[in-house]
């Protein structure tokens, strides 16, 4: 029956004592604490110990290559991902693996030798950025020299591949069917002292003709009701991104308020991706564009997703630049693109790394491939991931903190004279909550100058609804500090 204050467990009655329960309703007074996911989508190896389309959390490349196939792309991926884990820390790794096309074909390339070693030394060779070496004996011809770098290969399970020899020429394919393997390079010269043994030649020619990749619908499917902010998917033909986009905007919407992240990339000539990029537009996705990378484009794929992940995990407005993609062999010099390249990269959509002095491939600019608004202009608003990921954030402490301070309450005007002890909550004390709320969220760096946006709060009970009270957040979310610009102006 109705009194000046209620309980959760305790009944007004007749027979009297001392009831006291507990009410956890108050007990929580740090920010919320969001809990991120990285999803990983590769292809898997037939009949491995995990069935397709499971989604389950793996540890290290090492669990991946037992559960979804050793040699996989997702083994291959994951062992990516434990080279950033290394210096940056841990990461909740979530994996689902896809079954090739059916129809789909496998990318294949050559090693083709010629000649015979005139004195003994180490063969090296390149595959998808992974070095195998065998030894070079006097006298071994082409065809001997075919035999033993295959049988090296091979002898590498790790490695997204297998050769096979004929002669003196060795075919090397691609583990799993489909684009992924196109572009994985074959070559034996990265480092200045690397060269062939005396006497032998080798022309490589790179891994291509893969098609069909598999449809990530259904990989998607299987995690509707998860959220997984960082997602990894190395397929970017048209098809899977529309189906992509499509399902990162059902999740980013406000009545499902499960936003995720897609991160892809493609190699290829500045024209190539600027003419790419600039057919995408898309909030949710992030595509890094490389030339010359020896290290394969899922496993570079998976190093950067995971690389910008732990920075949003830590602060989602901290600039993603200055950070090491760790594992990553960074374009040869004559690859690298120019700052004008990667101006025009940045104008169509396409995140930009650089090269260090000590080969290290550096973040430079991530952003979204986001570009125009609906009505076709130029729109800066969602460019920057930081930004989405801070404004995300922002719903994100809000939801909670009204979620947790007022899961019960009796709704009424603002000029009610209700008990204040009695559990109620008036427009008024939602604006106060959540003014209170960002007065905390700008200490952390997520906004600024609340004070100066709060004459632009408005926190209105429903004439539609009575049982609800609509609100405008106006939030001035944090930047990023990325170019400092002067003059120097001296005297004589």
């Amino acid at each position: 029956m109705p009194d000046n204050m209620t309980y959760m467990s305790i009944p007004i009655g007749r027979t009297g004592g001392v009831f006291i329960e507990i009410d956890p309703t108050k007990a929580v007074t740090s920010l919320p604490q969001m809990q991120r996911k990285l999803l990983v989508i590769g292809q898997r190896l037939a009949g491995a110990q995990v069935p397709a389309l499971t989604p389950d959390r793996q540890q290290n490349g090492e669990s991946t290559a037992q559960a979804h196939g050793r040699g996989s792309t997702l083994h291959v991926m994951m062992m990516a991902i434990d080279k950033v884990k290394a210096p940056y820390g841990d990461i909740d790794t979530w994996v689902v693996g896809v079954d090739d096309l059916a129809a789909g074909v496998a990318a294949s390339g050559t090693l083709t030798f010629g000649g015979a070693v005139t004195r003994a030394s180490t063969l090296s060779v390149y595959v998808g950025g992974v070095l195998v070496r065998c030894a070079a004996s006097v006298g071994d011809t082409a065809a001997v020299m075919a035999s033993k770098i295959t049988a090296a290969i091979n002898l590498n399970t790790d490695l997204p591949v297998a050769a096979t020899v004929s002669g003196n020429v060795v075919t090397v394919t691609c583990t799993n069917k489909g684009e992924v393997g196109n572009g994985m390079e074959l070559s034996y010269r990265y480092y200045e002292e690397d060269a062939l043994p005396l006497g032998l030649t080798l022309a490589c020619v790179s891994l291509a003709g893969g098609s069909g990749n598999p449809d990530v619908a259904a990989a998607l499917a299987c995690v509707a009701d998860e959220q997984f902010y960082s997602i990894v998917c190395p397929f970017t033909d048209s098809t899977n991104l529309a189906t992509i986009e499509a399902d990162m905007d059902g999740r980013w919407g406000g009545m499902v308020q499960k936003a995720g992240h897609v991160f892809t990339a493609r190699d290829g000539t500045m024209a190539a991706l600027t003419t790419w990029g600039a057919t995408r537009n898309s909030v949710h996705c992030t595509t890094w564009g490389l030339r010359g990378s020896p290290t394969w484009l899922p496993a570079r794929l998976a190093a950067f997703a995971a690389t910008c992940e732990v920075s949003g995990a830590r602060h989602p407005a901290m600039p993603l630049r200055a950070l090491e993609v760790p594992g990553v062999k960074a374009p040869r010099p004559k690859d690298r693109f120019s700052r004008a390249e990667r101006e025009l990269l940045l104008s169509d959509g396409i995140s930009s790394t650089i090269a260090d002095s000590g080969n290290k491939v550096i973040l430079e600019r991530v952003i979204t491939n986001y570009q125009k608004n609906t009505m076709g202009f130029d729109d800066e608003s969602l460019l920057r991931l930081e930004t989405k990921w801070t404004v995300d954030y922002y719903r994100f402490a809000h939801r909670q903190n009204i979620a947790l301070k007022f899961p019960r309450c009796i709704l009424v005007d603002d000029d009610t004279n209700i008990s204040p002890d009695l559990p109620h909550v008036k427009a008024s004390m939602l604006q106060a909550e959540c003014y209170a709320l960002d007065k905390r969220l700008e200490y952390v760096g997520i906004i600024e100058n609340p004070a100066k946006n709060k004459e632009k709060y408005r926190f209105l009970r429903s004439e539609a609804d009575k049982d609800r009270v609509n609100a405008i957040l106006p939030p001035n979310v944090t930047n990023q500090f990325v170019t400092f610009a002067a003059a120097v102006q001296y005297q004589l």
